[in-house]
């Protein structure tokens, strides 16, 4: 008698399963929306090469080390 009663006391609330059920949902449907995206993504074609321009420096000056004066 007394343990029925301790499970019906002990009952979670509907507002917190239904808590529970919805955030569980949230991250199945988060980690099976990646790969879905991922599977229907069309790759990109990688038949012509990229054409980039040439990496240019700017010219830099000679170095000068320097000396203490000489007399």
């Amino acid at each position: 008698m007394q343990a029925q009663s301790t499970f019906r006391d002990g009952r979670m609330s509907v507002g917190l399963l239904v808590a529970v059920i919805a955030l569980a949902l949230a991250f199945a449907l988060g980690g099976a929306s990646g790969y879905l995206v991922k599977a229907l993504t069309v790759p990109t074609s990688t038949s012509a090469p990229v054409q980039t321009a040439p990496q240019t420096f700017p010219q830099s000056s000679p170095k000068r080390t320097i000396l203490p004066n000489q007399t």
